[in-house]
């Protein structure tokens, strides 16, 4: 479960809503609880202080964790949907743009880490609860993301990649690092 890791880490990543709401169940709701009062506080600071009521699909906010999880911040991912209100991604043009946009928030959640000098980061298979993402895709996405933002930290970058919850993804995770690793054996 991403909110008791057994082990520190400088960034948990957390699947979160436009609104960064508590919605009472999965990983948000653990993190949530977790980081106590002074999270829900902070977001309404938040609110209040860049003048919005919502994020997109796609954005990354982070937040400090308040010290009672394992980690030194929160990142709040607002993930793709795959599938909106029962409709599949309708055409290869359209899965194309929600993979594209997928692999951004990716690439976002990586970029950040860098910007705060993390060396570790837990980041759970993104977009593949509620909003559907196929977790194959996903964890590709990931692998990739990871292997260049290791590679951009000179190999110090620790990316802890966690399974949890009705979807499971640490087949897919496997599956993933194993293709993705493959050509950097080869070389």
């Amino acid at each position: 479960d991403i909110s008791n890791l057994g082990h520190d880490v400088d960034a948990v990543v957390v699947p979160s809503n436009e609104r960064l709401e508590d919605p009472g169940f999965g990983a948000l709701h653990a993190v949530y609880k977790q980081a106590g009062a002074e999270l829900p506080a902070w977001i309404e600071s938040y609110w209040h202080h860049s003048g919005r009521a919502f994020l997109e699909p796609g954005e990354v906010i982070v937040s400090p964790s308040f010290g009672s999880l394992r980690a030194k911040w929160i990142f709040h991912a607002v993930g793709i949907n795959w599938w909106f209100f029962g409709a599949h991604a309708s055409g290869r043009g359209e899965e194309e743009r929600k993979i594209r946009a997928q692999a951004r928030l990716t690439k976002a959640v990586f970029d950040k880490a860098a910007e705060r000098g993390a060396i570790s980061i837990a980041i759970p298979g993104l977009s593949t609860g509620a909003r559907r993402f196929p977790p194959y895709l996903v964890s590709t996405i990931i692998m990739g993301a990871a292997k260049e933002a290791v590679l951009r930290s000179g190999g110090q970058l620790q990316v802890h990649c966690v399974s949890y919850g009705p979807v499971q993804m640490h087949r897919s995770f496997q599956s993933a690092l194993s293709r993705t690793l493959s050509p950097l054996l080869d070389e």
